[in-house]
């Protein structure tokens, strides 16, 4: 299965040069490193030292999670399966012409750790006006711990309602760790492609995100 490997150079002496680097939108990132990218050039041009800030440590839970066996609580998924090693989770997000802030789906567990789906509304950094949907796996985002890490492969998609193979996906490859917990795609999709009745992707105001996830054992787990 190909993947999309990516390497992201950073150059904190020029906001021009961190503006380039994040506005390639076939690249996936990590939406904690673009926050804090984005904050770390804001706070030089002011001239304060102090750390960024981080993405809110509780996002808004929104919509519904569908395991591919069935199961839809996290109780459901924290059972004897959650040692597997891929899985394949469904994220509906209702009311999504209203969507204003991220959004998070419950827990799926694989390798026996917690894995989310995130979707939020996003900006194209070249083109301000227009609007996108930033799309994001995440995983252990809630653990203390600063030892962990899992590599995982992953397909990113949003169902077309009408036409499976009109289905628009994405791959990701990454190490996830306390740092980067979470890997995708700032601007997945423009938002007016996805919200148009006519491209089969929203139905009631209904949107349906997809993952499917492989993922190595994971390192420094207890």
């Amino acid at each position: 299965m190909p993947v999309i490997l990516s390497s992201i150079s950073i150059l904190l002496s020029s906001s021009t040069d961190i503006s380039v680097c994040l506005s390639d939108d076939r690249l996936p990132l990590s939406l904690s490193l673009c926050v804090c990218v984005r904050a770390c050039v804001r706070a030089r041009a002011a001239g304060d030292t102090d750390d960024p800030p981080r993405i809110p440590a509780n996002p808004v839970i929104n919509g519904n999670v569908a395991m591919a066996d069935g199961h839809n609580t996290e109780e459901d998924m924290e059972d004897d399966t959650s040692w597997r090693s891929e899985a394949t989770c469904r994220f509906v997000v209702e009311r999504f012409s209203r969507l204003s802030e991220s959004v998070l789906s419950p827990s799926c567990f694989v390798r026996n750790l917690p894995w989310k789906i995130m979707v939020m509304p996003r900006f194209y950094p070249d083109r301000p006006h227009q609007k996108s949907v930033g799309f994001f796996l995440q995983c252990n985002a809630d653990s203390d711990s600063t030892s962990w890490s899992c590599h995982a492969q992953a397909m990113l998609k949003i169902i077309n309602y009408k036409d499976d193979e009109k289905s628009f996906s994405r791959r990701i490859s990454h190490l996830f760790f306390h740092k980067e917990n979470d890997w995708g795609f700032s601007n997945f999709m423009s938002w007016s492609d996805v919200t148009d009745p006519e491209r089969g992707f929203v139905e009631d105001d209904k949107v349906s995100f997809e993952v499917y996830v492989q993922a190595d054992a994971p390192h420094g787990v207890a």
